[in-house]
């Protein structure tokens, strides 16, 4: 086994790690858009949360290794990097600026509030679009940098392959608002 080989390694299960964090954001959000006590939330908000450790070890496994691989492998003509740097940067950004804060947030109002029905602030905090829309854009990145990884393409198909993904993610985001919001049978 090389160098190579093991760094590749440390590489994709730090991509694992992030999937695995983001599908459990997602998870979370759609259950919250659900969510009717503020019990709920408190549980799900703490779900999520528990996958921050795996958000920071896979950041820590993933960016040295990239950058190990790049510079030792691909070097700086390698169209497809020049892309996938922006677009991780913009997947970071995402998460850690827009979509984490109102997660928190929600989780803070839902520790300081009593059990029972969601208040309407905290009804509204849940409500945020950007929740929704956000992770979904989130995702699609993610496969678009996973598209650059395998595909290698050059910088103009790497730049719309990214943007078709994140267009992507953000098409899936309608539907399954609307889902959410649509009786649910039985009930």
């Amino acid at each position: 086994m090389s160098a190579y080989d093991l760094v590749l390694f440390v590489h994709v299960a730090g991509a694992a790690g992030l999937f695995l964090t983001v599908g459990t954001w997602m998870f979370g959000i759609a259950a919250l858009s659900r969510a009717s006590r503020v019990e709920e939330v408190r549980t799900l908000t703490e779900l999520v949360f528990l996958s921050d450790r795996t958000l920071r070890i896979a950041g820590a496994l993933l960016v040295p290794a990239g950058a190990y691989m790049w510079l030792t492998t691909w070097g700086p003509s390698a169209a497809w990097v020049a892309v996938s740097i922006p677009s991780v940067v913009a997947a970071g950004i995402l998460g850690g600026l827009v979509i984490e804060p109102r997660l928190k947030a929600a989780g803070r109002l839902a520790t300081s509030s009593p059990d029972g029905p969601l208040p309407v602030e905290l009804r509204r905090a849940l409500e945020v679009r950007v929740l929704t829309v956000g992770i979904r854009i989130e995702v699609g990145l993610m496969f678009g940098i996973v598209f650059l990884m395998t595909a290698k393409p050059d910088v103009v198909v790497g730049v719309v392959a990214v943007a078709l993904f994140s267009v992507f993610g953000l098409a899936t985001a309608t539907p399954l608002r609307r889902a959410a919001r649509s009786p649910r049978i039985g009930a």
